[in-house]
């Protein structure tokens, strides 16, 4: 297609092989390789797979789950040192704290009941 690949997550020399060669894999080495995070039985349809796995996600709490994207976003957009890495997550938490959210979840858990989440 004449373009590189921008999204990083594979290493040096099999990132080379592939790169340079074009070659498609199967499910099962993609899988191997670390390139996809499971391959969807044979008989199942991937958007039904994706859907299961976006109501699992929703489940959670909205606020906690931004922080979380934008803690993995911003360590992945720089060079950084496990103290960095740390201060980013640091940062996330912080805002995720004093949220009505996370103390929604705290309450639920502790009454043994699914939480409702509000965003807030």
């Amino acid at each position: 297609m004449a373009i590189l690949p921008g999204a990083g997550g594979l290493g040096g020399s099999r990132a080379k092989e592939l790169i340079r060669t074009g070659r498609k894999l199967r499910g099962e080495t993609a899988l191997d390789y670390g390139l996809v995070n499971e391959v969807v039985p044979e008989g199942r349809s991937a958007t039904e797979r994706a859907m299961d796995l976006a109501a699992r996600i929703a489940a959670h709490g909205p606020v906690a789950i931004r922080a979380s994207k934008a803690a993995i976003q911003r360590g992945g957009e720089m060079a950084c040192t496990n103290d960095d890495a740390l201060e980013i997550e640091r940062e996330c938490y912080a805002e995720v704290v004093p949220t009505e959210d996370r103390l929604e979840g705290l309450r639920a858990f502790q009454e043994g009941r699914p939480p409702i989440y509000k965003g807030e």
